[in-house]
């Protein structure tokens, strides 16, 4: 069912105080979190208390569910300068002009630049698109997934209407593309403009969070902090050009906000006399006006009491495959009330392929607020509750400030076809999203928002402290959305995945409703995990291929030589393709002789493995298998069988390394190594 809502705009969300601006009259977080992985039992798969490996070793691991989002730091922790620039440190950029009532897509990619440079992942010369943010945001949201294909946010055209002061973050976390000018160059900015659709989810940068700050006169310290930190940020103020002196401007009315800036910077000294109006104190800070350039606002201005908010962007190097939401519209509905909340997604694999859960996405529209995320996969509701599952993760954790995060599953969660997800998200009531009615007139906004039963749920607490829930169909849409990797085939990729402990029995207790349909049989291609964390694929003739590492924060890894998994031994005979990708803690690593082959990056950006011994099977090592394991001094080859070393496989290792291979091989060994080790590597 679709409900159409043509409105003047209304909303407004504690995420950012929700204000339309027109150009026509002239928030910081601290995270704790940790990650548990529940036990359950998973048809078809292997409990770990069966796998076993017969080198008994203990293995150190520690697992953390991580959020994409570094704390900002508190004025204490800066010591503030009575004067600050960002534009004159490089950190901001320079000016542009508006075209028509679109102030707000000028101030968000201003202080998106900002917020790029200052994370080191662009430079001073940036210059984002707004003729790609304005074209697309106008446009029916489009969902590769199809999810929300037909819903929509529109202004009455791409030049008029104005927005809200969250509907570029909105915009940008639903995974519309975010593009650098040279992209858009060739076209005009007019209300008839049009875009290749294909350029929609093109991204040159990805946005992953939100953060906001109150403007009161409290926080006046901790926003100078924020701005020396990110190097500016988005505000609203209300803007007349009755109140601007030359280059001051100060007002202390109650009119609403209607302009979007960028904020960068401050002076503690400058003159209250300049100002059209006299303010109390000297002191301004300096902003980025799409109209009027640089100007200086008075810190007596009524927009640093207002309570409203000002906000900055996060980014990541990291862009996932695929985006699961029903958020179509920018339409943010009133969830006052509610205990926690729900949200099912059906994978859209088909069935020879696989996606792996990686992080989810929640919004607050408060501070300083603690939650739980249950990650459910294949649940059973029974009477309104959640009874049963296959697989569960729990991340848990506090939020310093109102706004959008993304959150990294500490362990990741395998889906093949027709598996489902229940994203639980248990937070303080009216701490998820609020919404009220603010009326701005002359600035219309349609929505167009899809909702069906069984998408998004409600929850109450019980006495005994479980939730029961009720179907928000045709109400309201939480914010809870999941990222994945995929879509892979399988037999390139991980079959289903037990990750849990729990007998067939135990499972039955929990759901009485699981049979033993039929008795499990270890098969080619099936992956299994042991109690060190380690997957193992099964390959031919009772061998394993050591697939990947659960755990990227391990500090010490004994690969053993054989497994025991229903009685059958298995041996251990490969490192797979980034099997210990990304293991930057790992200082050990023990190779059993069974090994005949290292993948391609096997051991890639390992960066604290200092000595690595290749067994006396080994004929194959993969393409940078080794590469940027920057403090690897020694690697001692042992075998004699070695045919054929990939491109770059010991590149970026320690300038000085010694690589140690038999006497008899020296000569044979040089030759098969040759540029493919770091600068002055010996090989002796």
């Amino acid at each position: 069912m679709k409900k159409m809502i043509c409105l003047l705009l209304t909303i407004t969300l504690t995420l950012g105080s929700t204000i339309t601006v027109s150009a026509n009259s002239i928030s910081e977080n601290s995270i704790e979190k940790e990650s548990v992985s529940e036990n359950s039992y998973i048809a078809e798969t292997y409990e770990l208390s069966t796998v076993k490996t017969a080198q008994a070793t203990e293995i150190t691991q520690e697992n953390s569910a991580v959020l994409i989002v570094e704390p900002a730091l508190s004025s204490e922790e800066y010591e503030i300068p009575s004067y600050y620039n960002s534009y004159e440190n490089g950190f901001a950029t320079t000016t542009k002009t508006q075209v028509g009532d679109t102030c707000w897509a000028y101030a968000a990619l201003a202080t998106m630049e900002s917020n790029l440079i200052k994370s080191g992942l662009a430079d001073k010369n940036i210059d984002l698109s707004e003729k790609h943010l304005l074209y697309f945001s106008n446009q029916s949201s489009f969902d590769p997934l199809g999810n929300f294909s037909d819903d929509y946010t529109k202004r009455s055209s791409i030049l008029t209407g104005g927005a809200t002061d969250i509907f570029a973050p909105y915009y940008f976390l639903n995974q519309n593309g975010l593009v650098n000018e040279t992209v858009t160059n060739q076209y005009t900015l007019t209300d008839k403009m049009t875009l290749p659709s294909d350029l929609r989810f093109q991204k040159d940068y990805v946005c992953n969070g939100c953060k906001n700050i109150k403007l009161t006169s409290d926080n006046t310290e901790k926003l100078k902090s924020l701005i020396m930190e990110k190097g500016g940020l988005y505000m609203i103020y209300y803007s007349d050009e009755r109140y601007l002196n030359g280059n001051s401007y100060y007002y202390n009315g109650n009119a609403p906000a209607n302009h979007a800036v960028e904020i960068i910077g401050w002076d503690d000294s400058y003159d209250a006399s300049k100002f059209a109006l006299t303010p109390e104190q000297n002191g301004a800070f300096l902003i980025k006006d799409s109209i009027w350039g640089f100007i200086w606002i008075s810190y007596s201005d009524s927009v640093f009491a207002s309570n409203t908010n000002a906000h900055y962007y996060e980014f990541t190097n990291t862009s996932y495959d695929n985006f699961y939401s029903y958020n179509g519209s920018s339409l943010i509905t009133d969830l006052n009330g509610c205990d926690s909340y729900l949200m099912k997604y059906t994978s859209k694999t088909t069935e020879n392929e696989i996606e792996t859960v990686k992080a989810i996405s929640i919004a607050t529209g408060s501070e300083n607020v603690s939650y739980t995320i249950n990650v459910y996969k294949n649940p059973v509701m029974k009477e309104h509750r959640i009874d049963a599952w296959t697989q569960k993760e729990v991340m848990s954790g506090a939020l310093d400030a109102s706004g959008f995060y993304q959150i990294t599953l500490a362990n990741e969660l395998i889906l093949t076809s027709g598996d489902s997800l229940f994203i639980e998200v248990i937070i303080p009531r009216e701490a998820i999203l609020k919404a009220s009615s603010t009326d701005l007139t002359n600035n219309e906004i349609a929505y167009y928002d899809k909702m069906e039963s069984e998408q998004a749920y409600y929850g109450s607490k019980e006495s005994d402290g479980s939730f029961v829930y009720a179907d928000l169909y045709d109400i309201c849409t939480p914010y809870i959305c999941v990222f994945t990797d995929g879509f892979l085939s399988k037999k390139d990729s991980l079959e289903n995945v037990n990750t849990e402990n729990t007998t067939m029995e135990d499972a039955k207790k929990t759901n009485p409703e699981i049979k033993e349909e039929k008795q499990l049989q270890i098969e080619v291609g099936t992956l299994i995990k042991d109690a060190n964390g380690f997957y193992y694929k099964i390959t031919e003739n009772n061998t394993a291929m050591l697939y990947k590492a659960e755990n990227t924060s391990i500090t010490k890894a004994v690969v053993p030589m054989q497994l025991i998994c229903e009685e059958t031994t298995f041996t251990v005979t490969k490192i797979g393709k980034k099997a210990f990708y990304n293991c930057r803690k790992l200082t050990q690593v023990s190779l059993p002789k069974s090994i005949t082959s290292i993948g391609a990056s096997a051991f890639q950006n390992c960066k604290k493995l200092q000595e690595i011994t290749i067994p006396k099977k080994v004929e194959t090592i993969g393409k940078k298998a080794f590469y940027n394991c920057k403090a690897l001094k020694k690697v001692t080859i042992r075998s004699t069988s070695l045919k054929k070393v990939g491109t770059s496989a010991f590149k970026k290792i320690k300038g000085n390394a010694i690589i140690d291979v038999p006497n008899k091989k020296l000569k044979t060994y040089k030759k098969l190594l040759r540029n493919k080790t770091a600068k002055n590597v010996r090989i002796k």
